[in-house]
């Protein structure tokens, strides 16, 4: 029966995989797609394997699977309470799922929303993973053709980063919200930026024409999901996301109408109007409060700290007093104290000093030494080259910037183990990575275009 479903299962993959291709085949970057979605799929493998066979079965790809499938079997045996426990998360001693996991609201909501796959593929581990490593791969394929169309000089860029780059492809596929997550920031990503650059199906088209008011039922849907899952799993990406995303589009406006030329005020505009959103919004529910903000903070940092070991963490300090962060010295002087040391070590660390001999933690390293060095080179490259930019484009660079700012101080915090921290990072690392490849690639093209100018 199991061989039967998976045999089934990979007939409709390929199906949907064919088709879809035959519906985007005048997208520019449509001759990777096989490439995106085979590369994503055999890393979702990888991705298995490293939980089952070097993690020893632990981690929380595992540790959903074994939640998953006490929930599914529940819905073969009884689908009633199934169904109730789905929509109202009726506790029940007698159902074999962790007491944590009752307890974890982020970790309830991804559970019941993989039951519903894992039905349907009848609790196959890998068939899943294959399916949440298609739909990371697809929003992510929907992302670099949009990215290209407005950066037609990156187009290299985009394939490296989003079809390429092996720990991008890792993290964000196989068994995992991370794969989830990715689908439904990409595909949404990509939806906005197309309407605000005005493309549909690749060409530049107005507003009333019919075909985006057809278009704008599905963004309008998919911007819907996405904030219901990131706001039930990774509020943390919500709360910076809508009020970047926001000040972008008022600074835009800002910008256009004022008619500023300056970089400076560019910038100080964008940020005036990011805290002119961000601080009312705060006042509108207990949970925004900063304070709440914060002390949720340090108490998934705590939850990280006490189970790391002292090798594996970042460790921080009370302002002005020397010691780990608790939950009675906390303080927002302390988070803005501490927030260099937390954005360094995210984009950077571990260093290949901090490795002590482990094969994944210099895997790692090795990463972070690359990443550094193209942030270094891409600085270079960005004071050699042309800067005629449009309000737009600056501006959205601008947002990305302060976006990944944000996000990745605040993972560092609520998050200090490098490990883990890798994987949470998926959410900005892709689009950071290729912000500084941009420089570098547009950098490559206007010195060959000299060469071959000079040669001619």
């Amino acid at each position: 029966m199991s061989f039967f479903i998976s045999i089934l299962h990979f007939i409709v993959l390929s199906f949907i995989i064919y088709q879809l291709k035959n519906i985007y085949k005048k997208m520019p970057l449509i001759k990777w797609w096989y490439f995106a979605i085979f590369t994503k799929i055999t890393f979702g493998v990888c991705y298995g394997y490293l939980y089952i066979k070097i993690y020893g079965g632990a981690g929380d790809s595992l540790l959903y699977f074994k939640e998953v499938s006490a929930l599914t079997h529940l819905a073969y045996q009884n689908f009633e309470l199934y169904w109730n426990i789905f929509w109202h998360n009726q506790y029940n001693p007698y159902i074999n799922i962790g007491e944590a996991t009752w307890q974890q609201e982020r970790v309830l909501v991804t559970i019941k929303f993989l039951s519903i796959l894992q039905i349907l593929t009848y609790n196959n581990y890998w068939i899943q993973g294959f399916y949440l490593s298609f739909l990371s791969a697809w929003g992510m394929w929907k992302l670099a053709n949009v990215l290209v169309q407005i950066f037609p000089k990156a187009y290299y860029s985009s394939v490296i980063v989003f079809f390429i780059f092996p720990s991008i492809q890792l993290w964000s596929s196989g068994y995992t919200k991370e794969s989830i997550t990715m689908f439904f920031l990409s595909f949404s990503l990509a939806y906005f930026l197309q309407i605000y650059f005005k493309i549909i199906d690749f060409k530049v088209i107005d507003f009333k024409h019919l075909h985006f008011k057809q278009h704008l039922v599905k963004i309008i849907c998919m911007w819907i999901f996405t904030i219901i899952w990131l706001y039930l799993v990774k509020f943390y990406y919500l709360a910076t996301l809508l009020p970047t995303i926001f000040a972008f589009i008022l600074a835009d406006y800002a910008v256009y109408k004022l008619k500023i030329q300056s970089i400076f005020l560019k910038i100080f505009t964008f940020l005036v109007i990011w805290f002119i959103v961000v601080l009312p919004a705060t006042q509108l529910h207990n949970t925004l409060k900063i304070d709440y903000f914060l002390l949720a903070l340090v108490y998934n940092h705590n939850s990280t700290y006490i189970h790391s070991a002292p090798q594996d963490l970042i460790h921080y300090s009370i302002y002005p007093h020397q010691g780990f962060i608790t939950l009675e010295g906390y303080s927002l002087m302390s988070f803005l104290y501490n927030s260099p040391t937390a954005f360094f070590s995210a984009c950077f660390r571990p260093f290949l000093w901090e490795t002590y001999g482990q094969k994944l933690k210099i895997l790692m390293a090795l990463e972070n030494t690359f990443f550094l060095f193209s942030v270094l080179i891409s600085i270079f490259c960005l004071f050699k080259t042309k800067k005629n930019i449009d309000n737009k484009v600056f501006l959205l660079c601008v947002a990305l910037l302060w976006y990944s700012i944000l996000l990745l101080t605040i993972l560092a915090f609520a998050s200090p183990n490098f490990g883990g921290l890798m994987r949470y990072r998926i959410a900005v690392y892709p689009f950071l990575l290729y912000f500084f490849f941009v420089w570098i690639e547009n950098y490559v093209r206007d010195r060959n275009f000299k060469i071959i100018k000079m040669l001619k």
